[in-house]
């Protein structure tokens, strides 16, 4: 993979999980200007929109831009944003934790879990994805690769720049991402 194409996934990935923020607070002005007696009720859609959007923000400077000393990590901040309800009590050391994180999130169509222990990574849910490139992605295969994929690739690209390598264990409902030396 080279590094644009991995760049133009990552940027189309990111823009996609903005978006949807950045147009509820372009709506929410829209609706202040329209109905300035709804102030309680926009002000609350703007405060929610514009916290989410900052922890996206956050979480995907820490994943996906040059590293940063001495910042608290934004992953539990991240996985409140999304729409379903993801237990986290851990915290990611580095983008790469980070990205595996965003990968086993994607993943919980129903919410659920995420456990970090030592070096594996496990998503526990009632409902799993079914998919059939997560595998390949996590070995950095981007063979007709999509913007959703990308915290998989980004994940492998960052286990091969450190030496290691991603190997994936999948059941009806737990899936497990292990990192390992090579």
């Amino acid at each position: 993979m080279t590094d644009l194409m991995l760049l133009n996934l990552i940027y189309t990935r990111i823009s996609h999980d903005l978006s949807n923020l950045a147009g509820a607070l372009y709506n929410g002005t829209e609706l202040l200007a329209e109905d300035p007696l709804g102030v309680k009720e926009t002000s609350a859609l703007l405060t929610q929109s514009s916290t989410a959007l900052m922890y996206r923000l956050q979480f995907f400077r820490q994943t996906f831009g040059m590293p940063i000393e001495s910042t608290e990590d934004k992953t539990a901040q991240y996985l409140s944003t999304l729409s379903v309800s993801i237990e986290w009590k851990d915290c990611c050391e580095n983008a790469l934790e980070r990205a595996i994180v965003m990968v086993l999130a994607d993943q919980l169509t129903r919410g659920g879990k995420i456990i970090k222990n030592e070096q594996t990574f496990h998503a526990i849910g009632e409902k799993l994805k079914e998919n059939t490139y997560l595998s390949e992605r996590l070995i950095g295969n981007e063979k007709n690769a999509k913007p959703e994929e990308a915290p998989a690739l980004m994940a492998a690209h960052l286990a091969a720049t450190l030496g290691k390598k991603l190997t994936l264990q999948q059941d009806q409902q737990e899936l497990r991402i292990k990192i390992e030396n090579l």
